[in-house]
C-alpha cells in the first residue's frame, strides 16, 4: 500500500496559507481558495476606487467562495448525474432500436460502454456533456416522431424531464 498522508487533524489549516505553517505541510485546497477569497473581500476589495475594479474582485471573491463550498463534492454529483444519464440512455437504446433508428441506438450503446476511470473533474465534466449530448440527439428524434405512437413515445416526456433537470443543475433552462 502507498504511503498515505497525515491524518486530518493533523494536516495544517489556513495557517499554511499564510506562512504559519511547518515546512512540508500542506493546506487543502478549500483551505487555499477560501483564503483567497477572504484575502480579496477583506483586504483588496475595501482598497479600491475604481468600481468597475471593486466589482470584478468582488465576483472573483465570490466564485472562489462558491468553489470552496463545491469543490469537496462535485465528483460525487457529477457520478450521481453521470449515472442518471447512462441509466436514462440505456433505457433509450431498444426503444430507438424499435423505430428503426439503429444507428441512434448503436452509437448510444458505444457511448455507454465506453466508461473512462478518471476521476478528475474535467474528465467526469467531459463525459456528463457528452451524455447530455445524446440526450439531446435522442429529444431530436423524439421531436420527428412524437405525433406517431411509437415504441419509443413512452420515453420523450422522461427525456423531456431529465433535460430539464440537467438544465436547472447547470443554472439555466431549456429552450
Amino acid at each position: 500500500a502507498g504511503k498515505r498522508g497525515p491524518e486530518p487533524a493533523q494536516r495544517p489549516r489556513l495557517g499554511a496559507v499564510t506562512g504559519d505553517a511547518m515546512p512540508g505541510n500542506r493546506p487543502s485546497p478549500d483551505d487555499i481558495v477560501k483564503r483567497v477569497s477572504e484575502l480579496l473581500s477583506q483586504d483588496v476589495l475595501p482598497g479600491l476606487s475604481d468600481p468597475h475594479l471593486a466589482s470584478q474582485v468582488g465576483t472573483a471573491a465570490a466564485l472562489l467562495q462558491y468553489v470552496a463550498q463545491h469543490w469537496d463534492t462535485a465528483v460525487k454529483e457529477l457520478l450521481a448525474e453521470i449515472g442518471e444519464l447512462e441509466a436514462l440512455l440505456a433505457d433509450t437504446v431498444e426503444p430507438l432500436r424499435a423505430i428503426g433508428e439503429d444507428e441512434s441506438s448503436a452509437r448510444l450503446e458505444r457511448l455507454i460502454a465506453d466508461r473512462e476511470d478518471d476521476l478528475a473533474v474535467s474528465a467526469l465534466e467531459s463525459r456528463s456533456d457528452h451524455l447530455q449530448s445524446a440526450l439531446l440527439d435522442a429529444l431530436l428524434v423524439a421531436n420527428r416522431v412524437e405525433r406517431e405512437e411509437t415504441a419509443f413515445s413512452p420515453m420523450i416526456p422522461r427525456l423531456r424531464a431529465e433535460l430539464w433537470t440537467l438544465s436547472g443543475r447547470r443554472g439555466g433552462q431549456p429552450g
